[in-house]
Formats: structure tokens, sequence, C-alpha cells
């Protein structure tokens, strides 16, 4: 009968629906308890660093059995929606995450990155990927990832960020980040550099240069003949690919640095007051559409230069000393240096595998010369010089004995030696050449119309006009140096005939020297290593006339090309002759015409 009342069964049934819908509401929360984790936990970040989302779409942090801990901060977006996930972090250190992707759906570029505001440049292949940003400077930094799904796709995106890590950096005095507790330090740009603690290699102090738009340098002052070491990295993974990075010495801009990890540098400097500036200057920034922004991005687009652990060796360094060479310029690349071996009772040095080295000279234009090789083994190798913008490829030591090495470098030119092993080519038990002698011949460049004695206007570029003892009259030529196969020096004169064009010239080692008219070979015999004139009678009209000094097929390298013009006349009735001198240094060319 009870259950006969109409109005008790109407209480009964609102009573089992407050029940039933009291039961789901709490189910749902009890189940998201099971797999939902803070942002905190499923990225793994202590509390110094504060988590914030967007309303809409926001990311969740999540149990996950690929993530690292287990968990990741995670979000699902159908077409055209957009999420963000936006880290606060205080002072400098470096920010560190992973972008997950296994059994993830979507295209991990459609993240962007900011820092305080400005848009960072990150690319990377393949992922998942970790990547790390230096945060440079004090105060709270914003770091915020903005994820999307294009309105013209045509699936739903699912995205994680996992395993994010914050290491502070305390700001220190440059003296004491560099190593040299009594250095003195001179930095300068729009972002100068700072000494930070847990920068350094294994988390030591370091200096950091950021990228800036009037370029952020570090300069000191030392004394020579002495051997400066430090510590370097330029790492990618700061986002870095538009920063020009530089040493300059006695202010020229000789050695350029790409992304390298920690490595030890050691840089040998012969007497004399030298002054070393480290440079790091910010390129340019392109924004999200690829054009390119000029102006000043704290973050984007640039690289991090981190240098630490300096030390000097006062005196004439190893290297110089073993390779006879006390006014040398050298900077080694490696944690592993070089080393001091005998051969046949002399000096020299052994670069150690996997050892990068390189000759500069600040000094205009130099000549230098390099005997190397092993006389009892051969070995290999790969050799790369820079000699007016330009290289060399060769390998090194197919056979044993000595070569012989000669370029001509301009200033802000290197000489680069890669002493490791070539798999295809060389044995597995390589071992690196040594070098035996250096010398570097220090060229002060003259004007063109004194060098050739004439009186006629000239343009110059390529042959030089140099001071020489050996010249054919007052003390002074032009000179051609060739050493590559496909090196060759043009010299050009407009001549209007009817003239007479005479000249003394003499050649010796590899190469030949000619004279052409009108891209026509003129008949005369080459010159020698003596000094012989030659005399050209031009025909009515404007003519061209060419020195060309250049290699051939049966060159030989191992005994550089270099030739010589003195005394240039041109004597005749034609009115406007001027010469004008044009070469491609060891640039490869066309055969005038």
């Amino acid at each position: 009968m009870f259950y006969s009342s109409p109005f008790v069964a109407c209480r009964l049934l609102v009573a089992a629906l407050i029940v039933f819908t009291f039961t789901e509401a709490h189910a749902v929360p009890a189940q998201l308890v099971s797999r939902n984790v803070s942002l905190p936990v499923a990225l793994d970040t202590p509390n110094s660093v504060m988590w914030l989302t967007s309303e809409e779409h926001p990311f969740t942090g999540k149990r996950d059995a690929h993530a690292v801990n287990g968990s990741s901060a995670r979000v699902l977006l159908k077409p055209g929606q957009r999420s963000w996930l936006e880290a606060m972090v205080h002072g400098a250190g470096n920010f560190e995450f992973l972008i997950r992707t296994e059994d993830l759906t979507g295209l991990w570029d459609l993240w962007t990155i900011e820092v305080d505001g400005k848009s960072v440049d990150w690319r990377q292949a393949g992922l998942p990927a970790r990547f790390r940003l230096f945060v440079y400077g004090g105060g709270w930094h914003r770091i915020r990832f903005t994820i999307h799904n294009p309105a013209s796709s045509q699936g739903i995106y699912e995205r994680a960020l996992d395993d994010v890590h914050w290491r502070p950096a305390m700001h220190i005095p440059l003296s004491v980040a560099s190593g040299l507790v009594d250095g003195s330090f001179l930095a300068s740009g729009k972002l100068e550099p700072a000494g930070y603690n847990r920068m350094g290699r294994n988390g030591g102090r370091a200096i950091v240069l950021p990228p800036s738009r009037s370029a952020s340098t570090l300069g000191m002052g030392i004394e020579g003949p002495c051997e400066l070491s430090w510590d370097s990295e330029i790492d990618s993974g700061d986002f870095g690919y538009f920063s020009a990075l530089s040493l300059e010495i006695d202010g020229v801009s000789n050695i350029y640095f790409w992304s390298h990890s920690w490595r030890r540098m050691r840089l040998t400097l012969p007497k004399g007051l030298h002054f070393l500036r480290w440079r790091n200057e910010q390129d340019f920034w392109r924004d999200e559409g690829g054009s390119i922004v000029e102006a000043d991005h704290t973050y984007a687009g640039g690289t991090f230069w981190k240098i630490c652990n300096m030390k000097i060796k006062p005196g004439i360094s190893a290297l110089a000393d073993a390779v006879d060479a006390p006014t040398l310029y050298a900077l080694e690349l490696g944690d592993e240096g070089g080393k001091i071996v005998r051969i046949g009772g002399e000096k020299a040095w052994q670069p150690s595998r996997n050892t990068v080295l390189m000759i500069v000279d600040p000094s205009p234009v130099s000549k230098l010369s390099v005997r190397w090789g092993d006389p009892a083994a051969a070995g290999w190798g790969w050799i790369q010089s820079d000699g007016a913008s330009s290289f060399v490829d060769q390998f090194v030591s197919k056979e044993p004995g000595w070569l012989r090495h000669v370029v001509m470098m301009r200033r802000g030119a290197s000489l680069e030696w890669y002493f490791r092993p070539i798999e295809f080519l060389g044995p597995d038990d390589f071992t690196p050449p040594v070098i035996n002698r250096i010398n570097v011949e220090r060229i002060s460049e003259l004007h063109i119309e004194s060098a050739l004695d004439s009186e006629v206007s000239i343009k110059a570029s390529g042959w030089v006009g140099r001071e020489d003892p050996t010249a054919k009259s007052d003390g002074d030529t032009a000179w051609s140096l060739i050493y590559r196969p496909e090196g060759r020096n043009v010299a050009k004169a407009t001549v209007v005939g009817p003239a007479k064009v005479s000249c003394w010239w003499k050649k010796a080692g590899s190469g030949r020297l000619r004279l052409y008219v009108d891209g026509l070979p003129v008949s005369s015999v080459e010159p020698g290593d003596e000094w012989s004139r030659v005399e050209l009678a031009v025909n009515p009209g404007k003519h061209v006339v060419k020195w060309v000094h250049a290699a051939d097929m049966l060159t030989d390298f191992s005994v550089p090309g270099e030739a010589w013009l003195d005394d240039l006349r041109i004597d005749g009735r034609g009115e406007g002759n001027r010469i004008q001198f044009e070469s491609t240094g060891q640039a490869k060319t066309e055969m005038p015409k």
C-alpha cells in the first residue's frame, strides 16, 4: 500500500534522482584526479617557476606513459583553435624543455615561442627534441609557448610539453667569471657581457656574451709572448642562427666561430702588447612572415657565447717554439692540445686527432710558408686555407715525406688545418702529420703606381705592390702568388694605340706567366727566374693588354708559383692611355678574351 500512494512514489523518485545525480557529480572529479596532475608536477619544475595557461583550450597536466616521470602538459585542439602555456622565471639562467611527439598527432613547427614578448626563432630537425634557452638579464621573464591548429587542417592536434628545467644563475664580476681574478676587461654593447655562476663548463662560472645589434664585446689587453687559453661554447640550442661571432686580434676580425660544444682554445701571441676583443653581433632577425626586422631583439635570432676558465702562460708558446716561429699568431681548438715531437733531431709540432689549427696574421698582406708531413710514414687528414676569401682543399701526407704549403693571406684571412681521419680513405689508426716549420713574411702593400714606376693612373686589385730588394728598379715591384689548381691572377691595361708597351718581368716556381692582347696570346718567350724585358707594339685604336699568371694542368703546388712585374712603360701617341689592374686572387675565372 506504501508504494501504491502516488505522492509517496513521487517523493521516492525524486530522492532516487538526487542520489543518482550526486553520485555522478562526484564520479567525474574522482576520475579526473586519477588522470590529471598539476602543471608544475606534469612539467617537472620547482616552485620557483610559475605557470599560466589560456582560459580557452588550456594546457592540462596529465598522466603520460611516454613522458619523463610519467606526466606532461598536454592540449587537444580542433581546427582553428589556439592555446598557450606561459612560464614566469626570475633572473638569468638556462631554461630547458622537451617538445614531445610520440603517439601525438600534428605538426611540431606550429609551435611559436616568445621571451618577454619577443619572438624567438627556433629550428630543429626531428622530434622529440630537447631545447635550451639562455634567459639574460635581471627581473622577471615571461616565456610563452603557443600552439595552434590551422583552420584549414583536417584533424585534431594533440601536443605536449615535458621535462622543463630552470637553472638560475647569479650575476658575478667579469674577472671572477673569466677565471682571471686579477684580469681587467672592457665590456660594451647595447647588451653587455655579464658574468654568471653555473653557466660555465661543468656547471662553473662563465662570461656570457649576448647577441646584440650593437655588438656585445669583451675586450682585454695582454702582453706577449704568451699563450692564452679558455673554454668556449656556442650552442645552437640557445636559439642562435643569426649571430656573427668573432675574435678580433689587434683591431682585426681574424677568426670567426660557429656553433660548438664546450672545447678548449689556445691562442699563441708574439712579443708585444695586444688587444683582444670577443664580439657577438646580432646579424638580423626575421619575423613570423620571414621579413627582416631591423631592430634589436634580446633573445630573437642570436646565439649566446659562453667563455670561462681563462689562463695565461707567459713566454713563447710550445707551438711557436716547435715550428720556429716566434712571431706567430695561431689558435688551436680542441680539448687535447698538440705536443712537441722530434723528427731527425729537430723540434716539430704534432696536433691531436680532431684538432683544428688556425694561423692568422693582422698585417695587411702576408706570405705564409709551412713545412709539414712525416718523413717516416704516410698519414691522412684535411687542410683548408682561406687566402683572399677562397679555400684550398687537399689531403695531407699521402706518402712519407715533407710537403710545403704556401699561401698569400690578406687581413682577416686564415689558414686552417683539420687533422682528422677520413673514413673512406684513411686507416682507423690515423696519426696526424707534424708541422716542422712556419715562416711568416709580412708585406707592406704599396700603391701600384709606385711599385711599377709608372706615370699612368692605375687601379689595382689582386696583384700586390710591395717592397722587394730583388726588384729591377727602385726596390719595389708588383707581385703575384698562385697556390691552387684554379689560381689565376690577371693584370689588365687598356691601351690606345699606336703605342709601345714594355715592362720587366720574371717568374719562379709553378704556373705560367703570359701576355695577351685582345684575348690573343702574344708570341714571346715566357720569362724565367731572372729579370727580362718584354716589348709589345700596339696598333691604332683601343686594345686590352693582359698579363696572366695562372696555374695549368702540370702545375706542381709543392712549389708555389710567383711572378713579378716592374718598370711598366707605355710610349705612344694614343690619347687616354690608362692602366687598370684587376685580379681574382685565387678565385677561378675565365681566360681573358
